[in-house]
């Protein structure tokens, strides 16, 4: 299993970690602050470095409880199981992805807020962010729903948190849920 430090400490850039397993897919690390691919959005990106090497990982996903790093050039020998790395986020493109993911669920929001209208899936990359919906709109609400979006990114100066909700909790936020929830797992 890897310990996912992206969901503690998302503003971390650097941490250091032990290979624990290297498979045709990439590297498996005991713990990682990249984020790997899924729910449409894209993976991190960055560099390992390991006694003097730095290689980069330009894809990450998820296969069960582990996140598999993929590294972008042959490495060989020069990263074994057992070997302690450090790992180092490329900054921009994550703090990228996470404004881009915060910026979608406000607009998510607002059509919800304002017209009842739910998402129906969103498609989240570094220079783009895609959301389906489950109407049409005319282009008044269109319209209406942009000047209420422009007006909470920019002028309220709102500012975003997450935090983790066990299980148990999630009952009482029924009503604020969108989507399915995964039968096993806290929400965040």
């Amino acid at each position: 299993m890897t310990e996912k430090l992206y969901w503690d400490n998302p503003y971390d850039t650097r941490f250091e970690a032990k290979i624990i397993d290297i498979d045709k897919s990439g590297i498996i690390l005991d713990k990682t602050l990249f984020y790997p691919e899924g729910g449409n959005q894209i993976s991190d990106k960055g560099v390992i470095i390991n006694q003097g090497n730095t290689f980069n990982v330009d894809h990450v996903i998820k296969k069960e409880e582990l996140i598999v790093h993929h590294i972008s050039e042959p490495f060989g020998e020069k990263l074994k199981k057992g070997d302690n790395i450090t790992g180092e986020i490329d900054w921009e493109y994550r703090y990228g992805i996470m404004r881009a993911h915060s910026s979608q669920h406000v607009l998510s929001a607002v059509f919800k807020n304002l017209l009842d209208i739910d998402t129906i899936r969103a498609n989240i990359s570094f220079e783009d962010v895609s959301i389906h919906i489950s109407r049409s709109v005319s282009e008044i609400e269109l319209k209406n729903v942009l000047i209420h979006f422009i007006n909470i990114c920019t002028l309220k100066n709102l500012k975003f948190r997450s935090k983790i909700v066990p299980r148990n909790d999630l009952k009482d936020l029924n009503e604020q849920i969108r989507g399915g929830i995964t039968p096993d797992s806290d929400l965040r």
